[in-house]
């Protein structure tokens, strides 16, 4: 009888039979179910005939093994897979629920202490010394800023959670919404705002996009320093993508800001006493993510920011 020592044993047991009440030669053949080079477990057959092993058998009863072995294998990896998924889907309902609570919660008391402070400071601030109004205000700042805080982090659990409404949009319309939106300030502060004569018609979440935008214009705006002269919009594309970028000729990042700046809760070292939330270039992180492109900075070699956005060309009409 032939079999392959390292992968196939061959066994002779006598067992009783209780019905014929005689002993029996069994032959057991032990089969190791491998993967990835590592045993699984052992296939035994048993038979009472005699079995003759050439080596064509044993390397059946190998691939058998093997098979019956990656089968198991997989079956173990999807349940696994399976009840991470379950624990993962678990944990961001849980972080989901938290997020809200504690904005809803957290709202409402700072409402509360910015409207009393408003109501002290208006009611009783012919009482109050000039440090004590001065005190009023600095309350009401903070409160305003926890708020803002409040409705930053709502708005980053809706961009992650909400369904986005993929249109055929104008660009064009959209930059010309956010430059009206912002003509008062450009105005006070001599700010020249420069972009391109034409820009595409593109598939994307329009309030989303104006987000993005936005947030780009006051990031200049707020970070960019009292120097800042121009805010200029630059459109380029290839095959795949649509790109946006958004330049200032401000005062720049300091180098090793630009891996931080997009998660959430991170500011740079030019944002400290600069109202900020921490959450806005999260929340187009996302966007850019859920447009199935990717968003990214670039400080360059002398002064000025320019944050770049792509747009994926394979976004569909939804309905």
């Amino acid at each position: 009888m032939l079999f392959d020592k390292e992968y196939i044993s061959v066994k002779f047991s006598r067992s009783k039979l209780k019905q014929r009440n005689r002993e029996l030669s069994v032959l057991l053949i032990c089969v190791p179910l491998i993967i990835m080079d590592r045993v699984a477990g052992v296939m035994n057959l048993a038979t009472s005939k005699t079995i003759e092993l050439d080596q064509g058998n044993i390397d059946l009863l190998t691939a058998v093994g093997n098979q019956i072995a990656v089968a198991a294998n997989n079956a173990m990896l999807h349940e696994d897979q399976k009840n991470k998924i379950e624990a993962l889907k678990e944990k961001k309902e849980m972080i989901k629920s938290f997020a809200y609570t504690v904005s809803h919660d957290f709202k409402s008391p700072v409402t509360g202490i910015y409207g009393l402070t408003r109501r002290l400071r208006e009611k009783y601030g012919h009482v109050l010394d000039e440090k004590g109004r001065e005190y009023c205000i600095q309350i009401m700042k903070t409160a305003e800023h926890m708020l803002a805080v409040v409705e930053k982090l709502n708005a980053y659990i809706k961009t992650k959670e909400d369904l986005f409404n993929f249109e055929r949009i104008k660009v064009k319309e959209v930059v010309e919404t956010i430059r009206s939106q912002f003509a008062t300030v450009f105005e006070q502060r001599r700010i020249r705002w420069s972009e391109p004569e034409i820009f595409p018609e593109i598939v994307a979440d329009k309030l989303a996009l104006s987000s993005v935008f936005r947030n780009f214009v006051d990031n200049a705006l707020k970070y960019g320093g009292d120097d800042l002269c121009e805010i200029k919009i630059g459109y380029k594309e290839n095959r795949s993508f649509h790109t946006f970028s958004f330049s200032d000729d401000g005062i720049g990042m300091k180098e090793g800001d630009e891996a931080k700046i997009f998660k959430v809760f991170q500011r740079n070292e030019t944002s400290k006493g600069t109202d900020g939330s921490g959450l806005g270039l999260a929340i187009v992180k996302e966007i850019a993510k859920r447009h199935q492109g990717r968003v990214w900075v670039d400080t360059g070699t002398q002064k000025g920011t320019t944050f770049y956005i792509s747009i994926s060309k394979a976004l569909e009409v939804e309905g």
